[in-house]
C-alpha cells in the first residue's frame, strides 16, 4: 500500500518518462503488484476456484511492452511474512474473508457486479500465482527475462537491487520505494503506451522550496524515513490527527527522533508503545533483509549495528 498521501507531496518532481528511456538496461518490477492488478480481470473465477489465466496474461502484457523497447525485466517477488507487519497482514486478511462472504452472498442474490467488487477485494495473490507468472514467462522469452523472490519483502529487495547497480530503475506503485531509497521510480506505468510517471530520489532532497507541496531540501534520509513512519505505513500506524504534513512539520523542525518524539507527545495522544512502533518501522525501512545476489546470500538493506543487535536482537 505504501505511506497514503506521500506521492501527491512531490508532483512537482515528477516527470513523465517512457520506457524506452531504458533500453538495454534493466528495470526490476514488484511482480505481486502486477499480479494484484491483474487479478481484477478474473476474481470471480479465482474467488469461486475455478480455472483461469487472465491475470497472468495481464501481467505477460506488460512484460511484452519493456521488451518490445528492449528492456530487461526482473521481476521480484514477496518471500515470507515479515514479522514487522504481522498486525496489517491479520487486517487485511481479515477483510478479504469478510469481502469473500459478501461477494458469495451477493452471488446468492444475482447480483453479479456487485459480487465481482466484493471478490476483487477477497482475492490473495499467491507464490502459486507467481509461479505460473513465472512458468509462463519462461516458455514464451526464455532467458530474457529475470525472476527473484525475496526473503521477505519485494519493496527492500528492489531497493537493493537498485541501490547496488544490479537494476537501472523500479516499476512499482508503491510509495515506499522512496524511503527504501530507490534512486529511480516508475510510477504509473502504461504497458499500452509504455509511458509512466518518474521519480529520482535525489531530485526530492534537492528540489527548492515551492516545488513541492512540501519540501525536504537539506534533509537527511533518515530524517525522511522517520517522516514516512510517522505519517503512517505499514509498519506503524500514525497517531491521530498527524499525516504527512503534520509529520514533515514536525521532523523538519525538531530534526532528531528523541526531540520529534518528545515534541509530538506535548501535542498529540501517544500509545505508550508508539516509540517502540515507531523505531522498528524505522529499522524496518532501513535493515530488512534482502538478497544479495553477488555474495549469493542474505544480508540486511544495510548493516546493522552492534547497539542495534543488541537492543532488539536479530533484524528480520
Amino acid at each position: 500500500m505504501g505511506i497514503q498521501g506521500l506521492l501527491p507531496m512531490f508532483r512537482g518532481s515528477t516527470r513523465d518518462v517512457h520506457v524506452s528511456a531504458y533500453a538495454h538496461k534493466t528495470l526490476a518490477v514488484d511482480g505481486y503488484a502486477w499480479l494484484h492488478r491483474g487479478v481484477h480481470a478474473c476474481a470471480t473465477e479465482l474467488g469461486r476456484g475455478l480455472p483461469c489465466t487472465q491475470h497472468i496474461e495481464f501481467c505477460l502484457s506488460r512484460v511484452q511492452m519493456l521488451l518490445h523497447y528492449r528492456v530487461r525485466p526482473l521481476l521480484v517477488f514477496d518471500g515470507g511474512a515479515l514479522p514487522a507487519k504481522k498486525a496489517t497482514e491479520v487486517q487485511r486478511r481479515a477483510k478479504r474473508d469478510a469481502a469473500r462472504r459478501k461477494a458469495h452472498q451477493l452471488l446468492r442474490e444475482d447480483s453479479h457486479e456487485a459480487a465481482r467488487q466484493a471478490f476483487c477485494a477477497a482475492v490473495d495473490v499467491t507464490p502459486a500465482m507467481a509461479a505460473q507468472l513465472c512458468d509462463a514467462a519462461k516458455a514464451r522469452w526464455g532467458d530474457r527475462i529475470d525472476f527473484l523472490v525475496a526473503p521477505y519483502e519485494a519493496d527492500a529487495q528492489l531497493a537493493q537491487l537498485a541501490r547496488s547497480g544490479q537494476c537501472d530503475g523500479v516499476i512499482s506503485e508503491d510509495s515506499d520505494n522512496l524511503p527504501y531509497g530507490v534512486p529511480r521510480t516508475v510510477f504509473k506505468y502504461d504497458p499500452k503506451t509504455g509511458k509512466g510517471e518518474q521519480i529520482v530520489l535525489e531530485d526530492l532532497f534537492n528540489a527548492p522550496e515551492g516545488v513541492n507541496a512540501i519540501s525536504i531540501r537539506g534533509w537527511t534520509h533518515d530524517m525522511f524515513v522517520l517522516m514516512c513512519c510517522m505519517a503512517g505505513c505499514d509498519y506503524a500506524e500514525s497517531v491521530d490527527g498527524v499525516r504527512v504534513k503534520r509529520a514533515h512539520e514536525l521532523v523538519g523542525r525538531y530534526r532528531d527522533f528523541d526531540r520529534v518524539l518528545r515534541a509530538l507527545r506535548s501535542k498529540y495522544t501517544v500509545p505508550d508503545d508508539y516509540e517502540l512502533k515507531l523505531k522498528r518501522a524505522v529499522l524496518t525501512f532501513g535493515h530488512q533483509t534482502v538478497f544479495d545476489r553477488n555474495a549469493n546470500s542474505v544480508a540486511h538493506l544495510t548493516p546493522l549495528s552492534p547497539e542495534h543487535v543488541e537492543e532488539y536482537g536479530p533484524w528480520p
